[in-house]
């Protein structure tokens, strides 16, 4: 993957991060992931940790559980 790739899918973090914080009532982190193979986004995720009382449903592991479920194994 190119150095203009990375940046742009960091952007989109990035982007889907500061998404999650706006407007909302109560505060909450601005965390964001954007999983990317071989150039396909596999899935796009963000912190989730409030709204779902898991302390585990950061966007990194929320992006893996969307790829994950949606292929029904536990390889990539």
């Amino acid at each position: 993957m190119s150095t203009h790739d990375t940046e742009k899918y960091l952007l989109e973090s990035i982007r889907l991060a500061m998404g999650n914080v706006k407007g909302r009532e109560r505060a909450t982190w601005p965390f964001g992931a954007v999983l990317v193979r071989d150039g396909q986004v596999l899935a796009r995720a963000v912190n989730q940790v409030d709204e779902l009382c898991d302390p585990s449903a950061h966007a990194e592991m929320q992006a893996l559980r969307i790829v994950f479920s949606s292929r029904r194994r536990h390889t990539m």
